[in-house]
Parts: structure tokens; sequence; C-alpha cells
């Protein structure tokens, strides 16, 4: 064989690794969001407004048994982007109808004023 054989070679397996390498990391990314979706969800309607002065979660489900357990702990852990000089806060309530197991997890976004905690704005998402 030539030098040029091998170097074709060569080419062919590196680039036959990069693209294996590549699939890999898109599945095991689509995976990922999968698991975190109800978050995911969350955080990109909290980047949709302005920044906050904070982020205050409240969660309305009493039971630890609940199919939506998880969603609300990594809803929790949501890291968004503040600003300390923003006149508002948002407030987001985190519910659900325990007795119905097809219903929905509520997240109802409220936008407060800071100083005087009336409400501006209040929107709600459905997540399932």
């Amino acid at each position: 064989m030539k030098f040029s054989d091998y170097f074709r070679t060569i080419c062919v397996i590196i680039i036959a690794l990069l693209i294996g390498r590549l699939a890999y990391k898109k599945l095991y990314q689509q995976e990922q969001t999968t698991l975190i979706g109800n978050a995911l969800t969350v955080k990109k309607f909290i980047s949709k407004y302005k920044r906050p002065a904070r982020i205050e979660i409240q969660s309305f489900i009493k039971s630890n048994h609940t199919r939506f357990k998880n969603d609300v702990q990594e809803i929790k852990k949501i890291k968004a982007h503040l600003d300390p000089n923003s006149n508002f806060f948002m407030e987001l309530q985190l519910f659900t109808d325990e007795n119905d197991s097809n219903a929905p997890l509520i997240v109802q976004f409220r936008f407060l004023e800071l100083k005087s905690k009336n409400l501006i704005q209040e929107q709600s998402l459905n997540l399932f």
C-alpha cells in the first residue's frame, strides 16, 4: 500500500469517529431535554420577559407522590437572569388537581410591583 492509501484510511476513520461522537451528543442532549422538558418550558417562558428583581416559587401541591414531583423540583432549581434595578418581581405558583391523574401541572406567573406588591400582569401555563 502507498502512503496515500494509509492517509485516506486514517482520514475516513477519524471522520467516522467524529460523526459518531456528534450523533451521540445529539441523542444525549435530546434525552436530557425530555427529562427536564417542563422545567425547560418554564425557563423559556421566563426568558421572554424583562428580568425581574427576584423570582419566588410557591408549590401548592400537597402530595409527595404526584406524577409532577420531579418537575416541581426541577422548576425550583431553575437559574434565571435577574436585574436588581428592576421595579417588579415574579411569583410562580405551581398547582394541579391531585385527584385527577390526567390533570396538567399549572404554572401561574404573577408579575408584582416590588414596593407595593400590586399585580401588574398574570399568565398561566399548562404543562403535561
